[in-house]
């Protein structure tokens, strides 16, 4: 218990929690959160068995990776060192399944490893759903790893939640041998992702006992949650038609009024939504729904965020810059409102799902963008 955190990092716009329970005296569970080189480190590990070994192999992973990172190792020079040391020190029939996730809170990317740790699961605002995702490789210490494993990134959108769950929540069985499993833990998350992760913690641990139905408890429970918070924002629901420009920045003007935001920031966003909305109507002649536009603003950033539903991929962050070097009799049409874009957002990035057929692209402005331009200038 001495090497898990005693209280949980504050990290700005976000809200982070995490527990253990173990099944026994000791525990082959464990987690961290803490900050390294202004990044979120979230870990969740779980080593076979149960007893003093399982606990001394946990200890020990937990503790090359906090010297690892304290050497400023990058996420997949740490997991991989980590695994190699261990699958060097490990007994033959023991290994460990572990996650370790950095999250940059300046861009809201969780970048993570997991070795045989899963399911991964993200709670998807915009979207009311839990995306799973499977682990990255092999349980630690397993065996070697000449290079380390292709990493996934994740977007953590406002309202969306980190959920590190180990297999004692989804495998805790009632009388009747039947497991708590994902469905359950979903549908709690579906129905308190509104509330602070701490509550939320407590309803699935209320809800793994009220189903155990005094079933004793054969695993280690080991949760860490992080969700973004929704900040001061706000979102609406645009036609999908040039003739919405006015109202797009009628709502801008509304929020921005309503909520106190440095109106210096104001016609970056204003040019940048304009140029993009245009490009979704021009480039994505299928869509039909409404455009989606969130406005979150948290600490002197502007983060907005649109989606255009039920069309084809279309990537502004790919479209090359217009060639502005050469003279306009010359030149060929187009790209400058683009090329624009990008010089007057700090960041722009686009993601489609191809499940859903949904295109989403985000954009920052930032106060200090604004200060480096007025230094530039």
């Amino acid at each position: 218990m001495s090497t898990l955190p005693r209280v949980m990092p504050a990290v700005a716009g976000y809200d982070v929690c995490g527990t253990f329970r173990p099944a026994e005296l000791t525990g082959g569970d464990t987690f961290d959160a803490f900050v390294s080189d202004g990044r979120l480190v979230t870990v969740l590990g779980d080593a076979t068995g149960h007893g003093i070994a399982p606990a001394l192999s946990v200890t020990q992973m937990h503790a090359m990776l906090r010297m690892a990172l304290s050497l400023h190792a990058d996420l997949d020079t740490a997991f991989t060192e980590v695994n190699n040391r261990l699958a060097q020190t490990l007994p033959d029939d023991r290994f460990i399944t572990a996650f370790i996730g950095m999250l940059d809170p300046a861009t809201h990317e969780l970048r993570f490893q997991s070795g045989g740790q899963g399911p991964i699961l993200k709670f998807d605002a915009v979207h009311q759903r839990c995306d799973r995702h499977l682990p990255t490789s092999f349980p630690l210490g397993a065996m070697p790893l000449s290079a380390p494993p292709s990493a996934i990134t994740l977007s953590i959108r406002p309202g969306d939640i980190l959920l590190l769950i180990s297999d004692g929540i989804f495998d805790y069985r009632n009388p009747a041998g039947e497991p708590f499993g994902e469905a359950r833990v979903e549908r709690i998350v579906l129905e308190r992702h509104r509330e602070p992760v701490a509550v939320l913690m407590q309803a699935l641990l209320d809800a793994v006992a009220a189903f155990a139905g005094g079933a004793p408890q054969e695993d280690d429970m080991t949760l860490v949650l992080v969700k973004r918070e929704p900040g001061a924002g706000a979102q609406r629901s645009f036609a999908r038609t040039i003739d919405a420009l006015p109202a797009i920045v009628a709502f801008t003007e509304e929020v921005f009024a309503e909520r106190g935001l440095d109106p210096r920031l104001r016609p970056n966003v204003d040019f940048a939504l304009e140029e993009l909305f245009t490009n979704m109507v021009k480039y994505s002649p299928m869509g039909v729904a409404d455009v989606r536009i969130d406005v979150a603003a948290i600490e002197g950033v502007i983060e907005v965020t649109m989606t255009d539903y039920g069309v084809a991929p279309f990537d502004v962050t790919r479209a090359p810059d217009a060639d502005i070097a050469t003279p306009v009799e010359r030149r060929e049409p187009g790209g400058l409102g683009l090329h624009l874009t990008r010089r007057l957002v700090d960041s722009l990035r686009y993601d489609y799902d191809e499940q859903c057929r949904e295109s989403r692209t985000t954009f920052r402005v930032t106060t200090a963008g604004l200060s480096r331009s007025a230094d530039a200038g």
